[in-house]
Protein backbone atom coordinates (compact mmCIF):
# COMPACT_ATOMS: atom_id res chain seq x y z
CA UNK A 1 0.00 0.00 0.00
CA UNK A 2 1.19 3.67 -1.34
CA UNK A 3 0.89 4.97 2.81
CA UNK A 4 2.08 8.60 3.37
CA UNK A 5 3.49 6.85 7.19
CA UNK A 6 4.33 3.64 8.08
CA UNK A 7 1.98 2.14 10.94
CA UNK A 8 3.52 -0.21 13.96
CA UNK A 9 2.86 -4.01 13.71
CA UNK A 10 1.15 -5.62 16.08
CA UNK A 11 0.56 -9.65 16.25
CA UNK A 12 -2.54 -8.80 17.75
CA UNK A 13 -5.60 -8.56 15.73
CA UNK A 14 -7.73 -6.67 17.52
CA UNK A 15 -5.02 -3.49 18.65
CA UNK A 16 -5.72 -0.34 17.18
CA UNK A 17 -3.07 0.56 15.03
CA UNK A 18 -0.55 3.44 15.74
CA UNK A 19 1.64 5.64 13.61
CA UNK A 20 5.28 5.58 13.85
CA UNK A 21 6.02 9.04 14.49
CA UNK A 22 9.50 9.22 13.19
CA UNK A 23 8.40 8.08 9.77
CA UNK A 24 9.49 10.51 6.60
CA UNK A 25 6.32 11.72 4.92
CA UNK A 26 7.50 12.09 1.65
CA UNK A 27 7.38 15.74 0.24
CA UNK A 28 4.63 16.65 -2.67
CA UNK A 29 4.25 19.17 -5.38
CA UNK A 30 6.97 20.91 -6.80
CA UNK A 31 8.98 23.85 -6.34
CA UNK A 32 8.00 27.52 -6.81
CA UNK A 33 10.97 27.55 -9.88
CA UNK A 34 9.62 24.80 -11.55
CA UNK A 35 6.15 25.91 -11.60
CA UNK A 36 7.20 29.25 -12.69
CA UNK A 37 9.44 27.83 -15.64
CA UNK A 38 6.39 25.39 -16.40
CA UNK A 39 3.64 28.86 -17.16
CA UNK A 40 6.34 31.22 -17.84
CA UNK A 41 8.52 29.96 -20.80
CA UNK A 42 5.59 29.93 -23.74
CA UNK A 43 5.20 33.39 -22.48
CA UNK A 44 8.24 34.44 -23.84
CA UNK A 45 8.90 30.78 -26.47
CA UNK A 46 5.76 30.83 -28.54
CA UNK A 47 6.33 34.44 -29.61
CA UNK A 48 9.85 33.85 -30.50
CA UNK A 49 9.43 30.60 -32.22
CA UNK A 50 6.22 32.64 -34.27
CA UNK A 51 8.43 35.71 -35.07
CA UNK A 52 11.42 33.09 -36.15
CA UNK A 53 9.12 31.35 -38.36
CA UNK A 54 6.80 34.39 -39.86
CA UNK A 55 7.22 33.57 -43.58
CA UNK A 56 6.46 29.59 -42.93
CA UNK A 57 4.09 30.53 -40.62
CA UNK A 58 2.35 26.51 -40.38
CA UNK A 59 5.90 25.72 -39.19
CA UNK A 60 5.60 28.22 -36.71
CA UNK A 61 2.23 26.85 -35.40
CA UNK A 62 3.37 23.41 -35.52
CA UNK A 63 6.24 24.38 -33.30
CA UNK A 64 4.18 26.47 -30.78
CA UNK A 65 1.52 24.76 -30.56
CA UNK A 66 4.21 21.43 -30.09
CA UNK A 67 6.14 23.70 -26.95
CA UNK A 68 2.69 23.99 -25.39
CA UNK A 69 1.62 20.41 -25.30
CA UNK A 70 5.23 19.39 -24.11
CA UNK A 71 4.91 21.64 -21.07
CA UNK A 72 1.35 20.62 -20.48
CA UNK A 73 2.44 17.17 -20.09
CA UNK A 74 5.02 18.65 -17.75
CA UNK A 75 2.92 20.46 -16.02
CA UNK A 76 0.03 17.41 -15.89
CA UNK A 77 2.38 14.69 -14.39
CA UNK A 78 1.64 13.09 -11.90
CA UNK A 79 4.84 11.82 -10.09
CA UNK A 80 4.53 9.37 -7.58
CA UNK A 81 6.43 9.52 -4.34
CA UNK A 82 8.80 6.44 -4.85
CA UNK A 83 11.40 7.06 -7.32
CA UNK A 84 11.33 5.01 -10.34
CA UNK A 85 7.16 4.93 -10.22
CA UNK A 86 4.94 4.84 -13.12
CA UNK A 87 3.43 8.57 -14.04
CA UNK A 88 0.46 8.98 -14.80
CA UNK A 89 -1.05 11.89 -17.11
CA UNK A 90 -4.38 13.79 -16.88
CA UNK A 91 -5.04 14.76 -20.63
CA UNK A 92 -7.67 16.87 -19.39
CA UNK A 93 -5.35 19.08 -17.71
CA UNK A 94 -2.88 19.34 -20.93
CA UNK A 95 -5.75 20.83 -23.00
CA UNK A 96 -6.86 23.04 -20.32
CA UNK A 97 -3.10 24.42 -19.96
CA UNK A 98 -3.08 24.74 -23.38
CA UNK A 99 -5.84 26.61 -24.05
CA UNK A 100 -5.14 28.76 -21.25
CA UNK A 101 -1.78 29.47 -22.73
CA UNK A 102 -3.10 30.44 -25.95
CA UNK A 103 -5.80 32.89 -24.44
CA UNK A 104 -3.01 34.19 -21.49
CA UNK A 105 0.15 34.59 -24.06
CA UNK A 106 -1.70 37.38 -26.53
CA UNK A 107 -3.28 38.74 -23.60
CA UNK A 108 -0.12 39.75 -21.88
CA UNK A 109 1.79 40.66 -25.10
CA UNK A 110 -1.20 43.22 -25.85
CA UNK A 111 -0.77 44.73 -22.42
CA UNK A 112 2.53 45.16 -22.62
CA UNK A 113 2.31 47.23 -25.82
CA UNK A 114 -0.78 48.93 -24.56
CA UNK A 115 1.22 50.24 -21.30
CA UNK A 116 4.23 51.05 -23.57
CA UNK A 117 2.05 53.59 -25.55
CA UNK A 118 0.51 54.65 -22.68
CA UNK A 119 3.65 56.02 -21.47
CA UNK A 120 5.33 56.63 -24.00
CA UNK A 121 2.51 59.29 -24.98
CA UNK A 122 1.24 57.70 -28.48
CA UNK A 123 -2.05 56.47 -27.29
CA UNK A 124 -4.71 58.15 -26.00
CA UNK A 125 -7.56 56.84 -23.89
CA UNK A 126 -10.42 58.62 -23.86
Amino acid sequence: MNEPFEWEKSDDPYATPHRIEDAEVPAKGGSCLWIGFIWGTPTVAVPLILGLFGSVWPVGVALALGLLFLMGRMQSADFAAEPGAATHRQWGRVILYMVIQMVLIPMLWFAVVWGFCAISGSGKFK
